[in-house]
């Protein structure tokens, strides 16, 4: 039986409660807009420079973060870090059911309110087993799980998910994290035919006009974003055997997969939705990084750096279609 969708305001409600009681952290705040020449839109008669949205989350100072190497694999065969310390492997997400559940999305994932936000609400969806690692590629189980979640929330949402530690994952347990569509920023994939966006680093676009998700499909576009891995490792240089850092940003209409070379320049970071123009920083002071840097030129730093980035949907290299 198909489920229902999901109540916004019965989740407000919980997401509210939990705010209250400090289950969860969120503070409302107001995008910072600055403006980089270096990741804009070219139109035919006028050049029309895209605003990066910064949001400064001091909640997250006091979010737990891994240790470098906890979440990468080096292909031997030692066991894993984490499986060392922790055999089996257990959860290092502690969202107790009774605060955090919202939904059940078999047969192995479960739709949780997030414990760090930046909106209202925001949604961690999680692996029932603790054995499923950040550093692992997503799974058809995975997307359809996303899929599934984006259809049953009420309005526009984004599913990001950050492959390993370069990739600006903070947790070893592995999940997504979905958030609402910011309706004042415009993601690059959604831009019109006619304008050509000065994406600083090289990624791939599997967009699903030809395929329903929903009823088919899913086999082609695990193949799809298999062959992106492929060419992820090619263009980092990793060797089979080792994990393949990268960021997925999915929503209805298109999945994006990125290459990521480092996770932080100086105290500049960023994750899946910092890739795509959406950075969230800890403090004045991290965003001052980003001033100094230059948010185009983090970008590049954090992905593979795009020898044409000025690219229309046409010549994206590469681009992909889940046909």
């Amino acid at each position: 039986m198909p489920q229902q969708h999901i109540c916004s305001q019965d989740v407000l409600s919980k997401f509210d409660a939990a705010v209250s009681q400090s289950y969860i952290l969120w503070t409302p705040t107001s995008p910072i807009h600055l403006i980089d020449n270096g990741f804009q839109t070219l139109l035919k008669f006028s050049l029309l420079s895209t605003q990066f949205q910064f949001r400064l989350c001091p909640q997250f100072l006091q979010k737990p973060q891994l240790l470098s190497g906890d979440t990468e694999r080096d292909g031997s065969s030692e066991k894993h870090p984490i499986e060392q310390a922790n055999p089996p492997p257990q959860s290092d997400i502690d969202n107790p059911p009774h605060i955090y559940h919202i939904a059940t999305l078999p047969p192995d994932h479960s739709l949780l309110l997030n414990k760090y936000c930046v909106f209202r609400p925001q949604y961690l969806l999680l692996t029932d087993s603790p054995s499923r690692r950040q550093c692992e590629p997503l799974e058809e189980t995975d997307l359809r799980a996303a899929w599934t979640a984006l259809g049953l929330l009420e309005g526009e949402h984004i599913a990001i998910y950050n492959c390993g530690q370069k990739a600006g994952s903070s947790r070893t347990h592995k999940h997504l994290q979905i958030f609402p569509r910011p309706a004042d920023f415009t993601l690059f994939p959604d831009r019109r035919p006619n304008e050509t966006t000065n994406v600083p680093y090289v990624y791939d676009i599997i967009r699903f006009e030809d395929v329903d998700p929903t009823t088919a499909g899913w086999e082609r576009i695990v193949d799809e974003y298999t062959a992106c891995l492929r060419r992820a490792r090619t263009g980092l240089g990793i060797h089979e055997g080792k994990d393949v850092p990268h960021n997925v940003v999915l929503v209805k209409g298109w999945m994006v997969v990125i290459p990521r070379r480092k996770a932080r320049l100086g105290a500049a970071s960023a994750n899946a939705a910092g890739m795509m123009g959406m950075v969230w920083v800890k403090t004045e002071e991290e965003l001052e990084e980003w001033k100094r840097h230059g948010p185009s030129h983090c970008l590049g730093e954090f992905g593979v750096r795009d020898s044409c980035p000025q690219r229309g949907e046409g010549t994206s290299r590469p681009v992909s279609s889940a046909r």
